[in-house]
């Protein structure tokens, strides 16, 4: 590590090396079909399957510009991975849904996530976790 460690330069490493292990685990069990990015929307719409998630919902909660959403999730529809359902009150909306395929991803891939959870806080006590999880929030605030 350089002697005076740059914030942003260690959150760039820790990300990239979190990336490899994900991508590494994912890949070893066949599950690398859908890009990373898809799924990253694959699991929020998995831990928010009981309620009605919309594009905007996406842009906002993972800070993914409208153009890059709009892209994902058309290429997410033809894969096969989403379904964009009509919703009474708003002709404009589009309801997103996951397809019984994506759903068995992200059941395998919340299991290979905890494995990954487990190796990351090895030997990190409760307290430097919530240390950790509070920075972590006041950062993202400040640079929102």
């Amino acid at each position: 590590m350089e002697p005076n460690p740059k914030i942003s330069t260690e959150i760039k490493t820790l990300n990239n090396l979190l990336r490899r292990f994900v991508e590494g685990s994912m890949q070893e069990k066949g599950l690398d079909e859908p890009s990373m990015q898809h799924h990253t929307i694959m699991y929020y719409l998995f831990r928010n399957q009981d309620k009605e998630i919309f594009q905007k919902d996406i842009e906002k909660e993972l800070s993914i510009r409208r153009s890059t959403v709009s892209h994902l999730l058309v290429l997410m529809e033809k894969k096969g991975l989403i379904i964009r359902e009509d919703v009474k009150f708003d002709a404009r909306l589009k309801k997103l849904s996951l397809t019984p395929k994506s759903i068995e991803l992200c059941m395998e891939g919340e299991r290979l996530y905890e494995v990954m959870e487990v190796q990351l806080t090895k030997g990190l006590t409760d307290e430097e976790i919530s240390a950790f999880l509070s920075a972590i929030s006041k950062m993202k605030n400040n640079i929102q």
